[in-house]
């Protein structure tokens, strides 16, 4: 499930560069920021979606995950609090159209099973031992 929620949110954002970019610069980044986070915000998703692949780094992608769902999940509670001002959703596909609130609840689901799997894995690897 996560693989799939990582390798869709890179290709969408790649597939649609020029929409994504245009989102990002109506976020409060400075300018300097934008064609980066562009840039490697796809390429993290790719990284992500492909350690959760392997046996051996499916830890540490899970743990890519959790970050990557904290701060976003962050994101969303900031931009719902107007700490920013009013901003639209930068994220591209069917995820940049949904409301906030549901993107909220998406979000805290993700972000869950990234923790419970990392959590699980955790046990997992310490009933081998």
């Amino acid at each position: 499930m996560l693989i799939t929620l990582w390798a869709y949110a890179a290709l969408s954002k790649l597939t649609a560069y020029g929409v994504f970019l245009t989102a990002l610069r109506k976020q409060p980044f400075p300018e300097w920021s934008i064609v980066p986070i562009s840039m490697v915000l796809p390429f993290t998703e790719i990284v992500t979606a492909a350690m959760l692949l392997y046996s051996t780094t499916v830890r540490k992608g899970l743990m890519l995950s959790c970050i990557l769902m904290f701060l976003f999940t962050l994101y969303i509670i900031l931009a719902m609090a107007r700490v920013f001002g009013h901003i639209p959703c930068p994220c591209a596909g069917v995820i940049g159209l949904m409301p906030w609130g549901v993107h909220l609840v998406f979000n805290i689901v993700f972000m869950t099973c990234s923790f419970t799997g990392l959590y699980l894995h955790g046990r997992v690897r310490g009933c081998k031992s």
